[in-house]
């Protein structure tokens, strides 16, 4: 599958928010807190690595929250996309998601690993859940 950029904007120093469509689907069935893999030929050499969605699902879209690594061999590459460029993607795939039945909650996180509790909280807080979340950022 390819995910194609939409569109980034800076919302902290080297920090990005992406939003990606993968154009091959309608619908991109996943679940609040798993991830995707991007797969990218970086000198010669295919590189893959891992990040965590940070939005709910909605249609074939999924939005990211990075941090731009200086010295990394993918972020910076991530960060000088521009809107329509693309990348081999996988996934979404992983366990990092609401158990069910849903229990009170404290969520700990610092700097972008926050990305996947914002997707797991916009979707407990669209399907009207009762219980107690607590986010520790």
């Amino acid at each position: 599958m390819l995910a194609r950029l939409i569109e980034s904007h800076e919302i902290a120093k080297e920090v990005r928010h992406f939003t990606f469509e993968v154009p091959e689907v309608n619908e991109l069935p996943y679940l609040a807190g798993q991830f995707v893999s991007f797969t990218h030929d970086v000198g010669g050499k295919e590189i893959t690595r891992a990040y965590s969605t940070a939005s709910s699902p909605y249609r074939n879209r999924f939005e990211l929250c990075l941090n731009r690594v200086e010295d990394g061999l993918f972020s910076p590459l991530l960060f000088d996309m521009q809107p329509g460029d693309t990348l081999a993607m996988t996934g979404p795939l992983g366990y990092f998601t609401w158990r069910e039945p849903m229990k009170d909650s404290i969520l700990v996180a610092t700097g972008t690993g926050i990305a996947p509790f914002r997707g797991m909280l916009q979707s407990y807080l669209d399907s009207g859940g009762d219980r107690e979340i607590t986010l520790v950022f």
